[in-house]
């Protein structure tokens, strides 16, 4: 998670504007300034294939997301993501065989994109896509691999109660998949997470 962290560090220097961004907006509808933080679990999967196997890392693990932005039209809101997911003891398989937990190691992937969002109203349902770039870190006894930066996609689907004027709770689910090239062109590789994840948003 050393990465992730490293990721999101700029976040307190863009919360600190958020006060200064904020232009007064009418209570409980979707306009100006908008920050969204999402938390939750899912199923978080590394696949490696070559020309002669096929290896899968991954298992149940811990996914956060954080988008910064605004409203460009009545309920349509750019943002930037920042994103990551990992679980620790992954399971690994290989060829469709299990071969137990890896012990004392993590995958993970971390990455930063652009999304859109946009809000059924009044159902306060939204929809959510994100192209960016990511990649992926296997971790073990202290050592770490990491991939090369490649492509990443992301689709999440939420709906959320308003609890005052500004912000909103609920729930979404996220669908992510990332292409995570390695330094072996004989290499295949990819993650993907499906989670269910806690929303909160300012708006």
């Amino acid at each position: 998670m050393s990465s992730l962290v490293r990721l999101l560090a700029p976040l307190h220097a863009l919360a600190s504007l958020a006060s200064t961004a904020h232009a007064h907006s009418a209570s409980r509808t979707h306009d100006g300034f908008l920050l969204r933080l999402n938390i939750g679990l899912g199923y978080e999967n590394l696949s490696l294939s070559d020309a002669t196997s096929d290896f899968e890392i991954g298992g149940l693990g811990a996914a956060l997301s954080v988008g910064i932005g605004g409203l460009i039209a009545p309920d349509v809101a750019l943002q930037a993501e920042l994103f990551g997911s990992a679980v620790v003891s992954p399971g690994v398989s290989r060829d469709g065989v299990d071969l137990g937990d890896a012990i004392d190691a993590s995958v993970s992937l971390s990455g930063i994109g652009g999304g859109v969002t946009y809000w059924l109203m009044p159902a306060n349902i939204y929809v959510m896509t994100m192209l960016g770039f990511a990649k992926a870190t296997i971790e073990e006894d202290g050592f770490s691999v990491q991939s090369d930066w490649g492509f990443a996609l992301q689709g999440m689907v939420g709906v959320e109660f308003w609890v005052d004027d500004e912000w909103g709770l609920g729930f979404a689910g996220q669908l992510l998949w990332a292409n995570v090239p390695t330094d072996r062109s004989s290499i295949s590789s990819s993650f993907m997470a499906v989670n269910l994840l806690f929303s909160a948003t300012y708006n």
